[in-house]
């Protein structure tokens, strides 16, 4: 991946600096995100990818998925790549609690999600890589249990989270209350797991 070079915000001109910002901001998206197979799924190289690639699918938005990959091409351009893996899975954590808080994402639910958290100003501003971990975990939501039964697409984002967190699907009421203290604690070991390594 390429190390801190260019600022995602910052204004742009004709020329090869323009060029040059744009090859740096494709050369990061390849370098971040897992290849596709040709059958489409993801190739996941770790547990922190898979996890990822699992949140990524199951949510079922490209809106999520256009804000959750704006989010990590923003940190990695402002703090590289040396706590990627921590950054990772507190920014998945955050973006992707709206498929919990709201029966429908839509690209309006998105925006004010991202602008009432002011959650690409605060990766932008913060001083380092510690600050920015300190307001991720600070976040918290309050889960919507709605649609939580049958094979809707918040019922499947649930069960595929806790399949490739290895644990079975609490029922609604456990979930409510459970779902994001079992997820920290997965990141927690996810972490631990990257700094042994």
């Amino acid at each position: 991946m390429p190390e801190c070079g260019y600022a995602m915000r910052q204004p742009l001109n004709s020329g090869i600096n323009t060029i040059n910002y744009l090859l740096y901001f494709c050369t990061l998206h390849h370098d971040l995100f897992p290849r596709e197979n040709p059958d489409g799924g993801a190739v996941a190289e770790n547990a922190h990818e898979q996890l990822e690639a699992t949140i990524r699918n199951a949510a079922e938005s490209r809106y999520l998925r256009a804000l959750y990959e704006t989010a990590m091409l923003l940190y990695a351009s402002r703090f590289g790549k040396r706590n990627l893996a921590e950054a990772r899975l507190w920014l998945l954590r955050f973006v992707f609690s709206l498929r919990l808080t709201k029966l429908r994402v839509s690209e309006q639910g998105v925006q004010k999600l991202c602008l009432d958290h002011r959650l690409l100003d605060h990766i932008a501003s913060s001083f380092n890589h510690a600050q920015l971990m300190q307001y991720l975990r600070a976040y918290t939501y309050d889960i919507d249990t709605d649609g939580l039964d049958g094979g809707g697409v918040r019922a499947r984002y649930v069960r595929s989270v806790y399949g490739v967190m290895g644990q079975p699907c609490p029922e609604k009421e456990q979930l409510k209350n459970g779902f994001d203290a079992g997820l920290i604690k997965h990141f927690g070991k996810l972490t631990a797991s990257g700094r042994a390594a």
